[in-house]
């Protein structure tokens, strides 16, 4: 990275130099204009691991209940080689277990990405860089690994890479069965009632993931491949819920509502890209098109039976059942073109999509006593999206201490909505700008001070838009919203780097007409039913420090701390005016090698999040302790993993807000506590048989 004066070399004149060896590493962590990048194939502790074991390590990237999460944001995507993962999260986790990690090159964080990238959600993007395959070489991968939570789990994986001459293949499998068990706790405060819920939940999903990519270098410039990703789910929940509804001064039981339910999907993922590389010249002039195809569909059944004792009652029956056809599919054109000049890098591009969403709904409820909706009918919701984007971005180098890169967004979307059962067609259209801007100042002293900021949009998902009602019991059911809008925020944050072990963080973040799940509470009927909305307004402030430790071979550490302050202003009339409050979480990430040949590698994970808010509810305290040991064995081909997760079952959080001037609190645990015993075995040959061919003008070319 700079010139090194070694000074004089003296030589012994009886030494006969065989060679002489200049060897080079990149830093572990590197700080560019808009991005953290931490280069995982120089890291010991990810070796012999998989994908998620190096974002384990990767700073201000957190594993939490087996969701990847970043700091300071509320959400979060994953790329592949920049290519986006649209799966679900379950989907994500499984398919990340498929990458090993000594495929790694390196793991990109960015916290607010660049104009190139879609403006949706307030979030950070990941983005995974694999090692390329090797030229004339193969190899493969096949794995399984058991899990124990509450139910047992297996899982069974393979992989498969080759490259020869101009054909490069990638693939990967991932098979198996999930099971775990949810619980679901919450509480409602009438003025003279308290109704308690429990509600448990089995969830067993049977899953088949699918990964293959085809890539053929037409010639010397020109490169195509086609990709596919599959996904095939069959998912069985059972929940059996019981609401206890006592006198608000005591704890005698008044009456009860007996619930349970069966819910039947089978969810199905078909991912198709074709991408095109064109090399225009030596100087990295270059354009990239993509075709994308990708089309989801579900069958649901959800069947529910219960009964409610009220005083004075010998109990009422009740029961019903919902079915959902759920069909999505999308077509889109993206291109992107790279204009390096001496001065400056210019980039542009575009993309053009539309996604068409088809849903049909039945809804029987049987009880025509008690249930406060009735019918048996056949639904449809359908929506239409229709998005136009064009970016522009440049990057220069002002002088050796100073780089600028700056970028606009523009993006045009239209959408049509339209319910049969309400005989209502919704229309919407709108023009927005996203700007982008960073700065980064390097330091003599190894390190970077840099300023960023961001406009970002987020659009509701499909099925918070399908307006159709589920209903659990007599009392309380789910909605979709039709006329839910998207919702902005603007990000800034100012950033510090210090010798590959610090990085200390500002940030503010303002978001606009936020959305999510809103409790309605009807007190007169002692009801509730959810319902996203645009119902907050949020302003936070918050600092971020990181601390690397590696000065040591046999132990690596991470240390984060982040604290924020956030205000959240209500937009409704049924809940709080506002809520503030600070949110800070801990966390220490190390890893030993425990023997010399580095074949013997412990993990010892902690995290701490004290008391905050999460917009308009306050939350309560939670943490999580992980262990493992990993042991790489047969020249480190084969790797042997056990692993504890969340040991004391800390992961539960509870949340508590006001609706309608009605207390309510939720305590949901996912089943995180689990341990897990996975075996892999990697091989391959990297002398396959080639007939090299040398150009005629190759003299010219070792000229350029």
């Amino acid at each position: 990275t700079q010139d090194v004066d070694m000074g004089k070399i003296t030589i012994d004149q009886t030494v006969l130099l065989d060679s002489i060896l200049i060897q080079a590493k990149k830093k572990l962590i590197e700080r560019k204009v808009d991005r953290l990048v931490f280069n995982v194939e120089n890291s010991v502790s990810a070796s012999g691991g998989d994908a998620l074991d190096a974002l384990r390590i990767t700073p201000s990237v957190r594993i939490q209940n087996d969701k990847v999460t970043m700091i300071g944001k509320s959400a979060m995507a994953i790329m592949i080689d920049d290519k986006m993962i649209e799966l679900s999260e379950d989907d994500l986790i499984n398919y990340l277990r498929t990458i090993p990690a000594d495929n790694i090159k390196s793991i990109e964080v960015i916290g607010t990405p660049p104009a190139k990238y879609a403006s949706q959600g307030n979030s950070g993007l990941i983005n995974i860089q694999l090692k390329k395959t090797k030229r004339d070489s193969w190899n493969a991968l096949m794995g399984s690994s058991y899990l124990q939570n509450t139910h047992t789990s297996i899982s069974i994986l393979g992989g498969f890479n080759y490259n020869k001459n101009k054909w490069s293949l990638q693939s990967s499998v991932n098979s198996g069965k999930l099971r775990k068990r949810m619980l679901d706790m919450s509480s409602f405060s009438y003025p003279t009632e308290m109704w308690n819920k429990k509600a448990p939940r089995d969830i067993d999903n049977e899953y088949l993931n699918i990964r293959m990519a085809i890539d053929y270098a037409i010639n010397t410039r020109w490169s195509s491949g086609i990709q596919y990703m599959g996904v095939i789910d069959n998912i069985r929940i059972n929940q059996r819920s019981l609401t206890n509804i006592e006198y608000m001064d005591s704890d005698i039981v008044q009456g009860q509502i007996q619930s349970d339910s069966d819910w039947k999907s089978k969810p199905s993922i078909n991912s198709l890209n074709w991408h095109n590389l064109y090399q225009f010249d030596a100087s990295g002039t270059k354009m990239s098109i993509d075709l994308d195809y990708f089309n989801y569909e579900s069958n649901e059944l959800r069947v529910y039976k219960g009964k409610e004792t009220m005083p004075f009652t010998c109990g009422t029956k009740f029961s019903g059942f919902n079915t959902n056809t759920i069909g999505i599919k999308n077509y889109s054109l993206k291109f992107d073109i790279e204009l390096p000049f001496s001065w400056t890098h210019l980039s542009f591009g575009g993309k053009i999509y539309q996604t068409a969403t088809d849903n049909q709904i039945k809804l029987s409820n049987e009880n025509k006593e008690t249930l406060i909706y009735d019918s048996l009918e056949t639904n449809f919701f359908s929506l239409i999206e229709n998005n136009q984007a064009l970016y522009f971005s440049g990057n220069t180098k002002l002088n050796d201490q100073w780089q600028l890169q700056a970028g606009l967004r523009m993006e045009v979307t239209q959408t049509i909505g339209k319910s049969r059962e309400s005989n209502h067609l919704n229309r919407d259209q709108y023009v927005r700008f996203f700007p982008t801007v960073y700065l980064i100042y390097k330091l003599k002293e190894s390190g970077a001070l840099s300023l960023n900021y961001s406009k970002r949009i987020n659009r509701p998902n499909y099925e918070e838009l399908n307006p159709f009602k589920i209903f659990s019991n007599p009392y309380s059911y789910g909605e979709g919203n039709p006329f839910l809008n998207p919702s902005y925020s603007d990000n800034i944050e100012l950033s510090y780097s210090q010798n590959q072990s610090w990085i200390h963080t500002f940030y503010v973040t303002k978001t606009t007409n936020g959305f999510g799940q809103l409790k309605i509470i009807d007190v007169a009927s002692t009801s509730e039913h959810y319902r996203p909305m645009n119902y907050y307004d949020l302003f936070s402030v918050g600092i971020s420090e990181s601390y690397s430790f590696n000065k040591w071979n046999w132990w690596n550490s991470i240390l984060t701390l982040d604290s924020n302050y956030s205000k959240a202003k209500s937009l409704v009339d049924n809940a709080e005016e506002s809520k503030t409050g600070f949110n800070t979480t801990f966390s220490t990430v190390n890893n030993f090698v425990l023997n010399k040949s580095n074949t013997i590698l412990f993990s010892l994970n902690y995290w701490f999040s004290f008391p905050g808010i999460s917009d308009l509810y306050s939350i309560s305290s939670s943490s999580s302790l992980s262990v493992g040991i990993k042991f790489l064995l047969l020249d480190k081909n084969m790797t042997i993993s056990i692993q504890g997760n969340d040991i004391f079952s800390g992961e539960r959080v509870l949340a508590t807000g006001y609706f309608n001037q009605v207390k309510t609190t939720n305590r949901n645990y996912e089943d995180s506590r689990s341990f897990r015993f996975s075996l892999n075995y990697k091989f391959g040959n990297s002398l396959l048989k080639t007939t090299k061919r040398d150009f005629g003008n190759e003299a010219e070319q070792n000229r350029i």
